[in-house]
């Protein structure tokens, strides 16, 4: 909800985003959890989940590091940007 308002600029502008009830842990992980539900693709994208999956199964964790870290980097810029912003 506080995503939505945030975005409305009509609504926005009446928030009062000094009160610190409405950032809340709980808000904050709710208004993330929303916007990720919300997008068109996953932050991950489909055509590198398979990859980014059996990257995670990888036994040596070196190895899961190393092509998660590569299969990140493959991400669309704006993907790699979120990802590093969260």
């Amino acid at each position: 909800n506080l995503l939505k308002i945030a975005l409305d600029t009509k609504k926005a502008d009446k928030v009062n985003y000094d009160d610190p009830s409405i950032w809340e842990t709980k808000t904050i992980t709710s208004a993330v959890k929303s916007y990720l539900r919300s997008l068109p693709e996953p932050l991950m994208t489909f055509d590198l989940h398979e990859r980014f999956i059996k990257a995670a199964k990888q036994e040596s964790k070196t190895l899961r590091i190393l092509d998660v870290h590569k299969y990140v980097h493959l991400l669309p810029k704006s993907n790699f940007e979120m990802l590093d912003l969260l």
